[in-house]
């Protein structure tokens, strides 16, 4: 209920919109509260009576980020909240209200606190992990302290629309030297429009192959899980997103698994798709471990399906793209899928449909029929150097 907000690098206007959000419940000016004094209050500027003490006394996630805003953004009014105990469902909706295109939403908070660095990695990036799926049950069982604004966040993001990608992942041990007791620190980003895909890169794109040919490699040798230190997984492969492994041997193709849906982050998708195509495959034979150094590793990744609206058979012909669409087609309870690059084997668009309905156990015209759905993707592909040359 303040005009502006202080800090050394000057004055930021409260926005007006805070009296909006006030008035919305579970919102409003300085409720009463149990204030807790943090240890270094004795030796803090501050000389605060214990009955003048109010929700932001003692809080500082707000003021840590104001002075990096203050030099990032040259004119902007703000717009401070500090959470207790509250529903963060019940918070997200008012929240959602006030809310514009030209609104940077901010949440701060720390990951874990005071474990050993390999600890606070997996603890941390399981975390990171929950919040890119935009998991509400697995977030809610986390460590960070600020996990109520989290919470609100996933609950906006939701259902706005909004997708996340993990941007980086540090703690104390990282910058401060000691790595005996450390604290956690991400940096998770929000966005409108659909979900990106992850290994653009050249380095992310060999982390992933690399990944696959670790997985063939044991599952076609001792048969164990590939499992991987916390501080070896990038933050990007922590995000879900649909995939799929190709193997081929000597041009032909070998193995093809993949899900269109992600369900868990990247990198356990490529294990389980690398190691399926190896070894689950039910058109071939298990690959034997003395295939494995000629076999030729190609991934896919996918963005998400995107349902088409189509007046007729044509209509649907003339929205598809060919090598540039990866198409669903569901013929009642049947499915089935092509990758873009499957184009290449067909003269055209009708042959392409025709042998999609074919692949989902339907007659070839099946596709046309009045109780058809089709979904559209793209993909990003990459592969190793072919062994044979």
């Amino acid at each position: 209920d303040a005009e502006v907000y202080r800090t050394p690098l000057g004055d930021v206007p409260i926005s007006p919109r805070a009296r909006d959000l006030a008035a919305l419940p579970p919102y409003r000016f300085n409720p009463p509260c149990r204030v807790q004094r943090p240890g270094w209050a004795a030796h803090s500027s501050r000389r605060v009576p214990s009955d003048a003490e109010r929700p932001e006394t003692w809080e500082h996630a707000d003021e840590v980020e104001v002075p990096f805003l203050q030099r990032t953004l040259s004119r902007f009014e703000l717009l401070p909240v500090i959470f207790g105990d509250v529903d963060p469902a019940a918070a997200a909706e008012p929240l959602r209200r006030v809310l514009d295109e030209q609104t940077l939403l901010v949440v701060s908070s720390d990951l874990s606190h005071y474990h050993s660095y390999a600890e606070a990695r997996r603890r941390d990036l399981g975390c990171l992990e929950a919040i890119g799926a935009l998991d509400l049950a697995r977030t809610a069982g986390q460590e960070a302290c600020g996990l109520t604004p989290i919470l609100t966040l996933l609950h906006l993001a939701r259902r706005l629309n909004w997708n996340p990608v993990v941007l980086d992942y540090r703690n104390s041990g990282d910058t401060a030297g000691d790595r005996a007791r450390v604290v956690g620190y991400g940096a998770v980003a929000f966005y409108e429009g659909p979900p990106r895909t992850g290994a653009t890169a050249e380095p992310d794109r060999r982390f992933l192959l690399h990944l696959a040919r670790r997985a063939i490699q044991e599952a076609t040798t001792t048969g164990n899980p590939t499992e991987l230190a916390p501080g070896a997984i990038p933050p990007f492969a922590l995000v879900p997103q649909g995939c799929f492994v190709t193997l081929t041997l000597r041009g032909s193709l070998r193995g093809c698994i993949g899900q269109i849906v992600p369900t868990q982050p990247l990198y356990r998708t490529v294990i389980e798709n690398a190691r399926g195509a190896a070894v689950r495959d039910p058109r071939f034979l298990p690959l034997s471990a003395r295939e494995v150094s000629s076999a030729r590793i190609e991934i896919s990744l996918l963005s998400p399906p995107v349902p088409v609206r189509f007046s007729s058979p044509d209509d649907l012909l003339r929205q598809l793209m060919p090598h540039h669409h990866g198409v669903v087609l569901r013929i009642g309870s049947r499915s089935s899928t092509y990758l873009p690059k499957v184009w290449e084997h067909f003269p055209d668009k009708v042959a392409f449909l025709d042998s999609l309905a074919e692949k989902a156990g339907c007659p070839p015209r099946a596709w046309r029929a009045a109780d058809v759905q089709v979904s559209l993707y793209t993909v990003e592909s990459f592969a190793e150097p072919d062994p044979a040359t």
